[in-house]
């Protein structure tokens, strides 16, 4: 998404995830910002942020993505993915609850007292 169209004033890269209807293409989700995180099985993580929008209000989610691609849109569906084959591999984020806020954070480094 270009800086001109975002209302955030920043060029977004986006991962679109496609969808079928009728017979037209059509974009079911978006992921801005998305980051390669690994590897697993026959697929990759993706982890980056939706958009939503509630009672006037927009708030940005950070979802991890899990994307296994097919042959073609008449490819049989992929078989079940087993998670448990890969947690102790996944990202986890380890908060103890001490940890400053971004804001916080942003204030201590651009804001001189």
């Amino acid at each position: 998404m270009s800086y001109a169209d975002c209302s955030a004033r920043r060029t977004l890269r986006r991962a679109e995830l496609m969808g079928e209807w009728v017979s037209h293409p059509i974009t079911s989700m978006l992921l801005f910002d998305p980051e390669f995180v690994d590897v697993v099985g026959d697929g990759f993580l993706l982890r980056g942020y939706v958009i939503s929008t509630q009672e006037g209000r927009q708030y940005e989610h950070l979802q991890l993505w899990l994307v296994r691609p097919l042959s073609g849109p008449e490819a049989p569906a992929l078989p079940r993915f087993d998670a448990r084959k890969w947690m102790k591999k996944l990202p986890v984020e380890e908060r103890t609850g001490n940890e400053p806020s971004v804001s916080e954070q942003w204030h201590k480094t651009h804001v001189k007292a």
